[in-house]
């Protein structure tokens, strides 16, 4: 029996070491947890929180003028998307304006605010900043074309002041007239796209034109 009891004896010091060993190991557990728990309740008392937090990415701006001039009335706007047909209702171009607009705001970057300006003789912000679909929707069903003609220069003058100071702006014109026309008297430094709607630009012109000025 003396090969048993040598196991024995060992089994029994094994589980005596374990014992010996399971508070001390036991103790630093609970240091550690403590350590931790102190930590995450210090990071909004200490502002230690941005050490930790991934930086979060600011909402760009984006200032849409819409071209409300007469010429917008006209009944040759062009449907994105579907087919011309002889019994189609009139599609004007401030119409397909309104659609290329929707399509801009449902492609946007998550978190990208809009700021919707109607241009024409007069300037009239129609909704202020906001990335709410439903609301831009709601704005853009109340355009209606006017009688005079696209005073740019009071446009670019109302697009500088509303984006004066905020991340990440832009300004996104929505017009029947050419990029040349679209890109005079802009603001110093402010990159201005333009989207053509009506018939189609002549060569020389380009549907969607990037204009930094």
């Amino acid at each position: 029996f003396g090969g048993l009891w040598q196991q024995v004896l060992a089994s029994a010091e094994a589980r005596a070491l374990g014992r010996r060993w399971r508070r001390p190991l036991s103790f630093l557990a609970m240091v550690v947890i403590a350590l931790l728990l102190l930590s995450a309740l210090g990071e909004p008392l200490l502002g230690l929180r941005g050490c930790s937090a991934l930086p979060e990415a600011k909402p760009g701006h984006t200032l849409v003028i819409v071209d409300t001039s007469a010429s917008m009335a006209a009944l040759d706007g062009r449907p994105q998307g579907q087919r011309i047909r002889l019994d189609a209702p009139p599609f004007s171009r401030l119409d397909e304006a309104r659609q290329r607009i929707e399509e801009l705001v449902a492609t946007a970057r998550p978190g990208e605010r809009f700021l919707l300006l109607s241009a024409a003789g007069r300037q009239r912000i129609r909704c202020g900043w906001t990335a709410d679909p439903a609301v831009l929707g709601k704005a853009l069903a109340g355009l209606r074309a006017g009688q005079g003609g696209l005073d740019l220069r009071r446009a670019w003058a109302v697009a500088g002041d509303a984006l004066n100071g905020l991340p990440q702006p832009r300004v996104i014109l929505v017009s029947d007239g050419g990029p040349a026309m679209i890109a005079s008297a802009a603001p110093k430094g402010l990159a201005v796209q333009t989207l053509q709607v009506g018939p189609p630009p002549s060569p020389t012109d380009s549907g969607f034109a990037n204009v930094a000025v």
